[in-house]
Order: C-alpha cells, then sequence, then structure tokens
C-alpha cells in the first residue's frame, strides 16, 4: 500500500508545471499612475525549455473601461536580450458583462508569449499602463506567472476569450 501510494505522489508531480515566477504587486491605492512601472524578478531558470509568460489582472467594478492597454518589457541575462510588447487585455465582453473569475474582485490572465528559455537565465518583467487616463482606479493587482505549461485555473475553457494580442519588439544585444 505504501509503495502504491509512493508511485502515485511520485508520477503524479510529474504532470504539475514546472513555475519560474509567479507574483502579484499592487500599484498605489489612489490609482495606477500611467508613468508607475511595476517590476517583477525571475529568478534564474533552473531547466531550460517551453515557457508562458503570463498576465494576470485584478480589477473591481471601480476600473472603468472595457479594456486595458498594457506595455510590458522582458529584460533577459544570460544572454541579454530586451523585447517589449504592446498588450490589449480585454476585461468585458462586447455586451459589458466581465470577463475572468470573481465578482467583486475579477481575475483574468492573458497569455503575452510562448517561447524556449535557455538554462541559466534570469532577468526582469517591467510592467506599466498606456492609457490616455493618467490615473486608472480599479486595478489592485497586476501578476505575471512564468512556467512550463499553462497556469492552473487561470486559462479555463474559455481560454481563447482571454489572450490578447500582442504587438512585440525584440532587440538582442551581445554580450
Amino acid at each position: 500500500m505504501l509503495m502504491l501510494t509512493g508511485g502515485i505522489l511520485l508520477f503524479g508531480s510529474c504532470n504539475k508545471p514546472k513555475v519560474s515566477c509567479f507574483s502579484y504587486q499592487r500599484p498605489p491605492k489612489g490609482g495606477w499612475e500611467q508613468h508607475y512601472e511595476l517590476t517583477f524578478p525571475i529568478d534564474t531558470i533552473r531547466q531550460g525549455g517551453n515557457y508562458h509568460l503570463a498576465l494576470l489582472l485584478r480589477t473591481t467594478a471601480r476600473y472603468p473601461f472595457q479594456s486595458l492597454w498594457l506595455q510590458v518589457r522582458t529584460e533577459w541575462q544570460n544572454p541579454y536580450s530586451c523585447r517589449t510588447d504592446t498588450l490589449r487585455c480585454q476585461l468585458t465582453d462586447k455586451q459589458g458583462r466581465p470577463l475572468g473569475q470573481g465578482m467583486q474582485l475579477r481575475q483574468t490572465a492573458h497569455l503575452l508569449w510562448q517561447g524556449c528559455v535557455g538554462e541559466g537565465r534570469w532577468g526582469t518583467v517591467t510592467v506599466r499602463h498606456i492609457m490616455r487616463r493618467g490615473i486608472l482606479p480599479g486595478v489592485p493587482e497586476v501578476g505575471v506567472w512564468l512556467g512550463q505549461g499553462l497556469p492552473p485555473s487561470a486559462f479555463g475553457k474559455e481560454s481563447r476569450r482571454f489572450r490578447s494580442w500582442a504587438k512585440s519588439e525584440e532587440y538582442f544585444l551581445a554580450p
């Protein structure tokens, strides 16, 4: 019986996604100012492979728009590379009904990119909004998830509704 339980635990844990970064940060309480950047450190990648980078947003009913435009800069070290994406995060459907999970605090996940990340790399993800309104209310938390596989429960059956398009620019500099 003990061997069977150990085998289930061993093989069951192999299917869990390997997560390199999963954290949330809070913009200032008065609202998210346009030039206020949220920076998320990415620790050293221990196992190279195919990774997904997702942006996680928690919004309230105080957020006055149907979508949120963000600028996301991903900087990697070892070797150095820098990628800047413009991301449109759709938060409601065409009828104005909120997307995502939750009642008072709605959570949506937005897949930014998927690609190969080499072992030994580390870096940062920097996020700022690029809306015309200078201070945005109703965005209490912004998160970043980097891992192999998809974030658990972030992309459910409606994952296509949560995906946003991104316009990317990538720069590689010699070490």
